[in-house]
Order: structure tokens, then C-alpha cells, then sequence
């Protein structure tokens, strides 16, 4: 493996360990499901896992309930809201920057930057 597919695995684990992986447990915390052992724990992180990929890809709109219709269709409001924004009903996310560990920043420009240079480099195919 060369250094930067190092760095992209390493920028990956660390918003993993750190950033996902606890605010996963949060969540599910909050809703009252909590691992009892390490069994469940896998479980429950596996499952969170297929509802990431499914927003990433599109397969799943994280939209509230309160706008579907009694069989479960999307209102007229809710369908135009995320066919602008698929995350139009996420609740807004307040960081302090100052309060965010090295790592998580570091991890976070390596992966930006990566993105920014895919998007580049699929641009410049697309004009070829």
C-alpha cells in the first residue's frame, strides 16, 4: 500500500473510532437500545452500518414519519423537500471547532481533500 492510500485508511479508522462509531451509540442510546455485550454491540453497529450505506447511495431517505400519508407514501411537501436535499429533515448540527480532537481534524481534511481531488479528477475526464 503506498502512503496516501495509508493515509486515506488511516483518516477513515480514525473518523470511525471517533466520530461515528460514538455518535451511532449516542443515538441509539438516546432511542433506548443499548448493548449489553460485545454481541450485541456488533449487531447493533452492523445495522447502523446498512443505514449508512442506504443514505449514501440513496436507497433510504432519513425523512420523519410525520410526513407520510396513512400508507406510508411521502406528502406532496416532504417528496419536493428532498428531491432538493435528501438530508432536508436532518436536524442542523452545532460543532465547536475548539472542542473537536487533532485527530478528527486531521482525519476530516484528509478526507476532504480527497473528495476534492476525486471531484477534480472526474471534472477533468468529463472535458477530455
Amino acid at each position: 500500500m503506498n502512503t496516501v492510500e495509508e493515509l486515506f485508511k488511516a483518516a477513515t479508522q480514525a473518523m470511525e473510532e471517533k466520530v461515528l462509531i460514538p455518535t451511532v451509540l449516542s443515538k441509539l442510546a438516546e432511542r433506548g437500545y443499548q448493548a449489553q455485550n460485545e454481541e450485541e454491540l456488533a449487531e447493533l453497529l452492523k445495522h447502523a452500518e446498512i443505514v449508512r450505506n442506504g443514505i449514501a447511495t440513496g436507497e433510504i431517505l432519513p425523512i420523519p414519519v410525520s410526513q407520510l400519508g396513512e400508507q406510508g407514501e411521502l406528502s406532496k411537501e416532504a417528496s419536493e423537500k428532498v428531491a432538493g436535499d435528501f438530508l432536508a429533515f436532518a436536524p442542523d448540527v452545532q460543532i465547536n471547532i475548539s472542542e473537536v480532537e487533532p485527530v478528527v481534524k486531521e482525519a476530516a481534511a484528509v478526507l476532504t481533500w480527497g473528495f476534492m481531488q476525486a471531484e477534480k479528477e472526474q471534472a477533468a475526464q468529463a472535458q477530455a
